[in-house]
């Protein structure tokens, strides 16, 4: 069950790719990288009716693999990102816990965009995002009940604002469902609401890349507040990613980056749950 999960969702993501350049008569731009380097990180967890802390400094190793087929009537565009971390840390919940390798961050995402060209500046689009853990989890007062199996679908209208060879930079906006699958934590409801998210995606020059994503999730249901099991209201999510690429060689490239998961940017009571973390890694290009 640990890896299968895994597994199973790559295979399942890899097999849309032969299906659809047979269908059609336009190929698959595939990209598939490597990475390994240092990542400092910033947590904000609630347990057991306490928030906690983290900051720490970890070894980070990351696969990043994206297929897109950009057609004369559609456009698809698909990533994955398997990324594991971990440090010589004791956990801080725990008052007789001793220092260990500890496994602090065990991700898999899973992006799928899909929209139509109608020829004019607005294109329908339909998305599905899933984030999840490799391996199980055991514990509540662990980081990777941070991370349940989340799933968010959702359909909405694309502003291309800049669609060059060299840039991308779009908007879009719609609706979303989002719902957990094996969550233990009480806060993880299913919910829906309204997305807005700025895409970019071009080259500062030859040998450097940026790429930026910063997706807005407000929800039109209360759901429950995590400080407090008896009391619900109105979440607003910000996901933010930002990756600058430094080419060194022709494989072999300089990779920093920001990203933040907020999980509500609007309370003014309390600090909600929130991950921030910077990375320096040097990447692999496999394909």
């Amino acid at each position: 069950m640990a890896a299968s999960k895994a597994a199973l969702l790559t295979a399942a993501w890899l097999a849309l790719l032969p299906a659809g350049a047979a269908a059609g008569e336009v190929t698959w731009e595939k990209d598939l990288t490597v990475s390994m380097g240092f990542s400092h990180s910033r947590n904000r967890i609630h347990v057991e009716g306490h928030f906690y802390d983290k900051a720490r400094t970890t070894l980070e190793a990351r696969l990043r693999a994206e297929a897109d087929r950009n057609a004369p009537s559609s456009k698809w565009a698909n990533t994955l990102h398997l990324d594991y971390a971990s440090s010589w840390s004791k956990d801080e919940t725990y008052e007789w816990d001793k220092p260990r390798w500890r496994e602090n961050r065990d991700e898999l995402t899973l992006d799928s965009v899909f929209n139509f060209k109608t020829g004019f500046f607005v294109d329908p689009y339909g998305a599905v995002n899933l984030q999840t853990s490799v391996h199980n989890t055991r514990s509540d007062t662990e980081f990777r009940a941070f991370q349940p199996v989340q799933v968010r679908e959702s359909v909405g209208l694309v502003f291309t604002l800049l669609d060059t060879r060299a840039q991308e930079l779009s908007v879009r906006g719609g609706f979303y469902n989002q719902h957990y699958i094996n969550s233990r934590l009480f806060h993880h409801d299913h919910h829906h609401g309204v997305e807005g998210v700025l895409e970019y995606d071009g080259k500062l020059n030859t040998s450097v890349e940026y790429t930026m994503k910063a997706g807005v999730y407000t929800g039109l249901v209360e759901t429950d507040d995590s400080w407090n099991q008896l009391t619900e209201s109105h979440k607003c999510a910000l996901e933010w990613d930002n990756t600058l690429t430094v080419s060194l060689m022709k494989h072999l490239k300089l990779i920093f980056s920001f990203n933040m998961d907020n999980k509500d940017v609007s309370s003014t009571e309390i600090d909600y749950e929130w991950d921030q973390r910077t990375s320096l890694a040097l990447s692999w290009k496999v394909l």
